[in-house]
Protein backbone atom coordinates (compact mmCIF):
# COMPACT_ATOMS: atom_id res chain seq x y z
CA UNK A 1 0.00 0.00 0.00
CA UNK A 2 1.50 3.21 -1.00
CA UNK A 3 1.44 6.51 1.43
CA UNK A 4 1.51 8.94 -1.17
CA UNK A 5 0.86 9.43 -5.12
CA UNK A 6 3.68 11.00 -7.69
CA UNK A 7 2.21 11.12 -10.85
CA UNK A 8 5.42 13.53 -11.83
CA UNK A 9 7.49 10.99 -11.39
CA UNK A 10 5.78 7.83 -12.61
CA UNK A 11 5.35 10.13 -16.36
CA UNK A 12 8.98 10.01 -16.30
CA UNK A 13 9.18 6.38 -16.28
CA UNK A 14 6.74 6.51 -19.06
CA UNK A 15 8.84 8.93 -20.62
CA UNK A 16 11.86 5.75 -20.55
CA UNK A 17 9.53 3.82 -22.83
CA UNK A 18 8.66 6.17 -24.91
CA UNK A 19 12.28 7.89 -25.54
CA UNK A 20 14.29 4.23 -25.58
CA UNK A 21 11.55 1.49 -26.24
CA UNK A 22 8.92 3.43 -28.77
CA UNK A 23 11.21 6.52 -30.08
CA UNK A 24 14.27 4.26 -31.20
CA UNK A 25 12.76 0.81 -32.52
CA UNK A 26 9.49 1.76 -33.94
CA UNK A 27 10.95 -0.64 -37.01
CA UNK A 28 10.81 -3.60 -35.22
CA UNK A 29 8.08 -5.05 -37.37
CA UNK A 30 9.73 -5.59 -40.49
CA UNK A 31 11.78 -8.14 -38.40
CA UNK A 32 8.95 -10.31 -38.78
CA UNK A 33 8.77 -9.74 -41.83
CA UNK A 34 12.44 -10.25 -42.57
CA UNK A 35 12.59 -14.08 -40.76
CA UNK A 36 8.98 -14.93 -43.14
CA UNK A 37 10.98 -14.22 -45.84
CA UNK A 38 13.83 -16.48 -44.79
CA UNK A 39 11.39 -19.18 -43.89
CA UNK A 40 9.91 -19.35 -47.31
CA UNK A 41 13.70 -19.18 -49.47
CA UNK A 42 14.85 -22.26 -46.81
CA UNK A 43 11.96 -24.38 -47.79
CA UNK A 44 13.13 -23.68 -51.61
CA UNK A 45 16.28 -24.88 -50.13
CA UNK A 46 15.33 -28.03 -48.84
CA UNK A 47 13.59 -29.17 -52.25
CA UNK A 48 17.00 -28.64 -53.80
CA UNK A 49 18.98 -30.47 -51.61
CA UNK A 50 16.07 -33.84 -51.36
CA UNK A 51 16.47 -33.58 -55.03
CA UNK A 52 20.34 -33.77 -54.74
CA UNK A 53 23.09 -36.75 -54.72
CA UNK A 54 24.54 -35.07 -51.33
CA UNK A 55 25.16 -38.28 -48.84
CA UNK A 56 24.17 -35.79 -46.10
CA UNK A 57 21.00 -34.90 -47.90
CA UNK A 58 18.54 -36.66 -45.59
CA UNK A 59 20.10 -35.15 -42.71
CA UNK A 60 20.74 -31.55 -44.13
CA UNK A 61 17.61 -31.32 -45.87
CA UNK A 62 15.95 -32.11 -42.28
CA UNK A 63 18.47 -29.59 -40.47
CA UNK A 64 16.81 -26.71 -42.61
CA UNK A 65 13.46 -28.05 -42.54
CA UNK A 66 14.50 -27.06 -38.54
CA UNK A 67 15.40 -23.84 -39.33
CA UNK A 68 12.52 -23.21 -41.27
CA UNK A 69 10.03 -24.12 -38.89
CA UNK A 70 11.94 -22.30 -36.01
CA UNK A 71 12.34 -18.90 -37.98
CA UNK A 72 8.44 -19.54 -38.59
CA UNK A 73 8.30 -19.32 -34.47
CA UNK A 74 10.96 -16.51 -34.04
CA UNK A 75 8.75 -14.71 -36.55
CA UNK A 76 5.60 -15.15 -34.71
CA UNK A 77 7.47 -14.42 -31.54
CA UNK A 78 8.97 -11.05 -32.54
CA UNK A 79 5.33 -9.95 -34.38
CA UNK A 80 3.63 -10.66 -30.65
CA UNK A 81 6.48 -8.56 -29.07
CA UNK A 82 5.31 -5.56 -31.54
CA UNK A 83 2.18 -5.66 -30.66
CA UNK A 84 2.86 -6.09 -26.79
CA UNK A 85 5.35 -3.15 -26.54
CA UNK A 86 2.46 -0.90 -28.71
CA UNK A 87 -0.11 -2.21 -26.76
CA UNK A 88 1.52 -0.91 -23.38
CA UNK A 89 1.79 2.31 -24.65
CA UNK A 90 -1.71 2.55 -25.90
CA UNK A 91 -2.81 1.18 -22.27
CA UNK A 92 -0.81 4.68 -20.69
CA UNK A 93 -2.67 6.12 -23.22
CA UNK A 94 -5.94 5.34 -21.95
CA UNK A 95 -5.28 4.62 -18.33
CA UNK A 96 -3.31 8.80 -18.46
CA UNK A 97 -6.47 10.05 -20.14
CA UNK A 98 -8.75 7.98 -17.32
CA UNK A 99 -6.89 9.53 -14.54
CA UNK A 100 -7.18 12.97 -15.45
CA UNK A 101 -11.27 12.64 -16.03
CA UNK A 102 -11.12 11.07 -12.74
CA UNK A 103 -9.06 13.63 -10.84
CA UNK A 104 -10.62 16.81 -12.78
CA UNK A 105 -13.87 14.84 -11.57
CA UNK A 106 -12.67 14.80 -8.01
CA UNK A 107 -11.05 18.21 -7.68
CA UNK A 108 -15.06 19.68 -8.49
CA UNK A 109 -17.21 17.35 -6.04
CA UNK A 110 -15.11 16.18 -3.13
CA UNK A 111 -13.43 17.38 -0.40
CA UNK A 112 -9.99 17.57 -0.05
CA UNK A 113 -9.31 14.36 2.28
CA UNK A 114 -11.85 12.70 -0.46
CA UNK A 115 -9.23 13.96 -3.60
CA UNK A 116 -6.84 12.37 -1.68
CA UNK A 117 -7.72 9.14 -1.36
CA UNK A 118 -9.20 9.41 -5.00
CA UNK A 119 -5.74 10.95 -6.17
CA UNK A 120 -3.46 7.43 -4.34
CA UNK A 121 -5.96 4.89 -6.08
CA UNK A 122 -6.40 6.14 -9.02
CA UNK A 123 -2.35 6.42 -8.98
CA UNK A 124 -1.94 2.90 -7.31
CA UNK A 125 -3.82 1.48 -10.09
CA UNK A 126 -1.74 3.21 -13.35
CA UNK A 127 1.51 1.69 -11.54
CA UNK A 128 -0.36 -1.88 -10.67
CA UNK A 129 -1.04 -1.99 -14.55
CA UNK A 130 2.10 -0.42 -15.90
CA UNK A 131 4.27 -3.43 -14.09
CA UNK A 132 1.97 -6.05 -15.12
CA UNK A 133 2.19 -5.14 -18.54
CA UNK A 134 5.73 -4.19 -18.31
CA UNK A 135 6.49 -7.73 -16.87
CA UNK A 136 4.65 -9.75 -19.21
CA UNK A 137 6.87 -8.04 -22.16
CA UNK A 138 9.34 -9.08 -20.87
CA UNK A 139 8.46 -12.59 -21.13
CA UNK A 140 7.60 -12.12 -24.16
CA UNK A 141 11.13 -10.40 -25.16
CA UNK A 142 12.83 -13.33 -23.85
CA UNK A 143 10.79 -15.74 -25.45
CA UNK A 144 11.67 -14.10 -28.73
CA UNK A 145 15.25 -14.14 -28.05
CA UNK A 146 15.55 -18.09 -26.96
CA UNK A 147 13.71 -18.36 -30.75
CA UNK A 148 16.73 -15.79 -32.53
CA UNK A 149 19.42 -18.31 -30.47
CA UNK A 150 17.72 -21.36 -31.78
CA UNK A 151 18.07 -20.38 -35.68
CA UNK A 152 21.67 -19.53 -34.77
CA UNK A 153 22.05 -23.24 -33.91
CA UNK A 154 20.17 -24.39 -36.52
CA UNK A 155 22.62 -22.34 -39.11
CA UNK A 156 25.39 -23.99 -37.34
CA UNK A 157 24.26 -27.74 -37.83
CA UNK A 158 23.40 -27.13 -41.03
CA UNK A 159 27.23 -25.56 -41.45
CA UNK A 160 28.92 -28.56 -39.82
CA UNK A 161 27.11 -31.17 -42.56
CA UNK A 162 28.55 -28.93 -45.18
CA UNK A 163 31.83 -29.35 -43.82
CA UNK A 164 31.06 -33.02 -43.68
CA UNK A 165 30.65 -32.84 -47.49
CA UNK A 166 33.69 -31.42 -47.83
CA UNK A 167 32.23 -29.02 -50.28
CA UNK A 168 32.44 -25.58 -47.79
CA UNK A 169 34.40 -25.32 -44.72
CA UNK A 170 35.21 -21.87 -44.75
CA UNK A 171 32.21 -20.51 -45.50
CA UNK A 172 30.27 -17.65 -42.94
CA UNK A 173 27.08 -18.13 -41.67
CA UNK A 174 26.26 -15.28 -43.73
CA UNK A 175 26.90 -16.68 -46.78
CA UNK A 176 26.30 -20.08 -46.26
CA UNK A 177 22.70 -21.20 -47.62
CA UNK A 178 23.35 -19.13 -50.82
CA UNK A 179 27.06 -20.80 -51.35
CA UNK A 180 24.95 -24.42 -50.71
CA UNK A 181 22.18 -23.11 -53.20
CA UNK A 182 24.74 -22.36 -55.93
CA UNK A 183 26.34 -25.26 -55.67
CA UNK A 184 23.38 -27.62 -55.71
CA UNK A 185 22.72 -25.82 -58.80
CA UNK A 186 19.36 -24.16 -57.92
CA UNK A 187 19.84 -20.98 -59.58
CA UNK A 188 19.81 -23.29 -62.93
CA UNK A 189 16.96 -24.16 -62.81
CA UNK A 190 14.99 -20.91 -61.35
CA UNK A 191 17.06 -17.76 -62.59
CA UNK A 192 14.26 -15.73 -62.93
CA UNK A 193 14.45 -15.54 -59.10
CA UNK A 194 18.41 -15.54 -58.72
CA UNK A 195 18.86 -12.11 -57.40
CA UNK A 196 15.70 -12.61 -55.03
CA UNK A 197 16.67 -15.67 -53.40
CA UNK A 198 20.72 -14.61 -53.03
CA UNK A 199 19.80 -11.18 -51.48
CA UNK A 200 17.69 -13.41 -48.77
CA UNK A 201 19.19 -16.39 -48.67
CA UNK A 202 22.66 -13.78 -48.17
CA UNK A 203 21.17 -11.56 -45.40
CA UNK A 204 19.41 -14.46 -43.44
CA UNK A 205 22.30 -14.44 -40.37
CA UNK A 206 22.86 -10.58 -40.81
CA UNK A 207 19.34 -10.03 -40.50
CA UNK A 208 18.63 -12.22 -37.30
CA UNK A 209 21.63 -10.45 -35.82
CA UNK A 210 19.69 -7.33 -36.51
CA UNK A 211 16.19 -8.89 -34.71
CA UNK A 212 18.94 -9.70 -31.51
CA UNK A 213 19.96 -6.87 -31.11
CA UNK A 214 16.48 -5.17 -31.11
CA UNK A 215 15.36 -7.64 -28.99
CA UNK A 216 18.40 -7.40 -26.62
CA UNK A 217 18.14 -3.44 -26.28
CA UNK A 218 14.08 -3.67 -26.02
CA UNK A 219 14.96 -6.04 -22.85
CA UNK A 220 17.22 -4.16 -21.53
CA UNK A 221 15.05 -0.98 -21.60
CA UNK A 222 12.04 -3.32 -20.27
CA UNK A 223 14.39 -3.88 -16.76
CA UNK A 224 14.82 -0.52 -16.96
CA UNK A 225 11.05 0.62 -16.74
CA UNK A 226 10.34 -2.12 -14.22
CA UNK A 227 13.48 -1.21 -12.03
CA UNK A 228 12.05 2.30 -12.25
CA UNK A 229 8.61 1.32 -10.94
CA UNK A 230 9.91 -0.92 -8.22
CA UNK A 231 12.24 2.22 -6.67
CA UNK A 232 9.66 4.78 -7.45
CA UNK A 233 7.27 2.39 -5.04
CA UNK A 234 9.89 1.66 -2.15
CA UNK A 235 10.12 5.62 -2.41
CA UNK A 236 6.32 6.38 -1.84
CA UNK A 237 5.99 4.04 0.88
CA UNK A 238 5.82 4.83 4.94
CA UNK A 239 6.56 8.51 6.02
CA UNK A 240 9.68 10.33 4.75
CA UNK A 241 10.72 13.53 6.25
CA UNK A 242 12.07 14.58 2.89
CA UNK A 243 8.34 14.35 0.98
CA UNK A 244 7.01 17.16 -0.58
CA UNK A 245 3.42 17.82 -0.97
CA UNK A 246 2.31 18.43 -4.95
CA UNK A 247 -0.60 19.60 -5.49
CA UNK A 248 -3.35 18.07 -7.75
CA UNK A 249 -2.62 20.59 -10.54
CA UNK A 250 0.87 19.92 -10.51
CA UNK A 251 -0.30 15.65 -10.83
CA UNK A 252 -2.59 16.98 -13.90
CA UNK A 253 -0.28 19.00 -15.55
CA UNK A 254 2.07 16.35 -15.80
CA UNK A 255 -0.67 13.46 -16.72
CA UNK A 256 -1.56 16.44 -19.53
CA UNK A 257 2.04 17.32 -20.85
CA UNK A 258 2.33 12.93 -21.19
CA UNK A 259 -1.18 12.60 -22.88
CA UNK A 260 0.13 14.95 -25.51
CA UNK A 261 3.57 13.35 -25.90
CA UNK A 262 2.07 10.18 -26.13
CA UNK A 263 -0.51 10.59 -28.78
CA UNK A 264 1.99 12.48 -30.90
CA UNK A 265 4.40 9.81 -30.67
CA UNK A 266 2.07 7.01 -31.13
CA UNK A 267 0.29 8.56 -33.85
CA UNK A 268 3.47 9.83 -35.86
CA UNK A 269 4.96 5.53 -35.04
CA UNK A 270 1.69 4.66 -36.69
CA UNK A 271 1.72 6.22 -39.51
CA UNK A 272 5.16 6.42 -40.87
CA UNK A 273 6.35 3.14 -42.91
CA UNK A 274 8.88 0.79 -41.70
CA UNK A 275 12.70 1.10 -42.49
CA UNK A 276 13.09 -0.45 -45.93
CA UNK A 277 15.76 -3.58 -46.05
CA UNK A 278 17.08 -5.71 -48.33
CA UNK A 279 14.57 -8.59 -47.37
CA UNK A 280 11.56 -6.15 -47.28
CA UNK A 281 9.90 -7.67 -50.65
CA UNK A 282 12.22 -10.10 -51.72
CA UNK A 283 9.60 -13.45 -51.46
Amino acid sequence: MLDRADFPALVKVQDVLLDELLGQYGGETTFAVDVKHAELAVKDLVVVVRASNLTVKVALADALNNFAIDARASGRNLERLSMQIYGVVDSILSFNRYAIRTLQSASEKDSAANIDVTLLRTFEDAMKSLATQVTRVIVDATTAMMSLDALEDRLTAVHELCVQETFTTAVSLDDLLWELWTILGGNKSQVRDLKRREAVLQAIERHRALAVAYVSAATHTLVKIDAGLSDLRERLVGYSVDAEHIPLEVHLASLEQSLTRLQLARTTSAGSPPPTRALIGAA
